[in-house]
C-alpha cells in the first residue's frame, strides 16, 4: 500500500514474499515478529496468517465495523487458528 493513507486494497503479491521472508526468518532462528498493514480484514487476515504473519494491522476494517468489539476478537481468533489454517 502506499504509506499514510487508510482503507488501501491489500496486495495479494506480497503473499509470496511474506511465505519466503519467513521462511528465512525460520532459517536464521529468528524471533522476529511479520507485520502486515493495508486492506486486512477477515480474508486477507487469513491469508497473511497462513503465509507466515503474526502481526496484523487492520485500521478500516475495525472502525467501520458495525461491531467494533467483534472485529477485533474475529481478527484475534485468526492467530488462535494458525494451526487450522496452515494445514488448509
Amino acid at each position: 500500500v502506499n504509506p499514510g493513507f487508510g482503507g488501501q486494497k491489500f496486495i495479494p503479491v506480497i503473499l509470496k514474499k511474506l511465505t519466503q521472508l519467513k521462511q528465512i526468518l525460520e532459517d536464521r532462528d529468528s524471533g522476529a515478529y511479520l507485520q502486515v498493514d493495508g486492506g486486512i480484514n477477515l480474508q486477507t487476515g487469513r491469508e497473511v496468517v497462513k503465509a507466515g504473519a503474526n502481526v496484523l494491522v487492520a485500521g478500516s476494517f475495525i472502525y467501520k465495523a458495525p461491531d467494533v468489539r467483534q472485529a477485533v476478537l474475529d481478527l484475534k481468533a485468526l492467530g488462535s487458528q494458525n494451526q487450522d489454517i496452515k494445514g488448509d
